[in-house]
């Protein structure tokens, strides 16, 4: 009777092993996502921004993001999240690197992010800055070192 009782002891055990490692398995599936160039990120609450998730803010849950660091993300465009976003989200952000990406143009909308003091643009693309940058009066750090400019605008 005790061999019996532990066989069935044995079973029981495999079968939880088995279902932990099942499960286990699938949320790590789960929490894998592959991006265009093939490599496995493992994703966590935060933000996509053109493809990338970006961690949460530090601090208390549903804290306000002050930085956004998007820098080598092999980014062909501005992240137009960022113009589309919530206007709470926008009106937070205070530093915002986009260095060493391959973004081309600024667009006008960047002008949302009223509270922007550092925008690193340095190591991308960039031929020509918007008039609208001219409107964040918050900015007070611009670097756009190692671009394409060929000329600054008057203001």
């Amino acid at each position: 009777m005790a061999q019996e009782d532990k066989g069935k002891e044995k079973e029981k055990e495999d079968e939880f092993e088995g279902i932990d490692l099942w499960e286990s398995l699938a949320a790590s599936q789960r929490r894998r996502k592959l991006d265009g160039s093939g490599r496995t990120r493992v994703s966590q609450p935060g933000l996509m921004f053109s493809g990338f998730l970006v961690p949460p803010a530090p601090g208390p849950a549903g804290a306000p993001r002050r930085d956004l660091n998007l820098a080598f993300r092999l980014l062909k465009g501005f992240p137009t999240e960022l113009s589309t976003s919530p206007s709470e989200f926008c009106s937070n952000l205070t530093t915002l690197s986009l260095r060493g990406n391959e973004i081309m143009h600024l667009p006008k909308e960047i002008s949302v992010l009223s509270a922007l003091r550092a925008l690193d643009l340095s190591k991308n693309r960039v031929s020509m800055l918007p008039d609208a940058l001219s409107t964040l009066q918050s900015l007070t750090s611009l670097d756009v070192s190692f671009n394409q400019l060929s000329a600054l605008p008057p203001w």
